[in-house]
């Protein structure tokens, strides 16, 4: 995650940011990935623009936000200081069932900023939200509760955020997200001994800023031609000079979800 000139992705690990997201029994389709990630941004006192990315998930009680957890609070990660003024309301875009336009939901932080990041524990935040009914939504809930064979890890990984233009008076989104990035993951070892976390290559140079909390997708070869996804876990941070992402793997974020239910 990024605050002055906007939420980015730069090694000393930058901290990346969701849209929306609807249910569905299964994800078997890649051109519609692009519908689980949901934009989220504010601004702090200083008018700099914070971005990032989420997703939703529904348990049979609530459903949350899940986003990284320095995107609620402002912190970066590891070096544990405050990324200067934050603002006290972050927004989530939705769009209206009825007529197709934005809508904002407020997500109040004022408390939440104030919580350092726990070194011990995965960079990932969990936030209850009252969708609107007149709001579109897509969950990820099958998905995110699919286990994930550590022995059989996918050859594809794909990542969905937004591009964003800014001038010198105005800051614009992409109403749909695009294709950020798609790579490998580096190595099975690291993957079966980190207790949290991953790293991938990624092709071209579009993963970067705003797509902390952005969902990650595991695609699997198989012999019909159409690849399975499965959910692939959240992205943090990475080192957009060496195309490399850091990313919370699944199997914790479905732990930690678990616990709510």
């Amino acid at each position: 995650m990024k605050v002055k000139n906007l939420i980015g992705l730069n090694w000393m690990i930058v901290l990346l940011l969701p849209l929306q997201l609807c249910a569905q029994a299964t994800l078997t389709d890649t051109s519609r990935l692009g519908n689980y990630s949901y934009l989220i941004y504010g601004k702090t006192k200083t008018h700099c623009t914070v971005q990032a990315t989420g997703f939703l998930v529904k348990t049979n009680k609530k459903t949350f936000l899940v986003t990284a957890c320095h995107v609620i609070n402002g912190w970066y990660y590891e070096s544990f200081e405050k990324d200067g003024s934050y603002p006290d309301t972050l927004f989530l875009r939705l769009y209206s069932k009825i007529n197709g336009q934005p809508v904002f939901l407020p997500l109040d932080i004022r408390k939440l900023k104030n919580i350092k990041n726990d070194n011990d524990l995965p960079d990932v935040y969990f936030y209850p939200i009252d969708i609107p009914d007149n709001c579109l939504v897509y969950d990820l809930t099958t998905a995110v509760m699919t286990a994930n064979p550590k022995d059989k890890l996918p050859k594809t990984v794909r990542v969905y955020g937004y591009r964003i233009t800014t001038d010198s008076d105005t800051v614009s989104f992409d109403k749909l997200p695009v294709l950020k990035g798609s790579g490998v993951i580096i190595n099975k070892d690291d993957y079966a001994c980190d207790p949290y976390t991953y790293k991938f290559h990624y092709n071209g140079s579009e993963l970067g800023a705003g797509d902390s909390g952005a969902p990650v997708y595991f695609l699997y070869e198989e012999p019909h031609g159409r690849p399975r996804i499965a959910f692939g876990g959240l992205i943090f941070g990475g080192a957009s000079g060496l195309q490399q992402a850091l990313a919370i793997k699944p199997e914790i974020i479905q732990n930690m979800l678990a616990s709510y239910y």
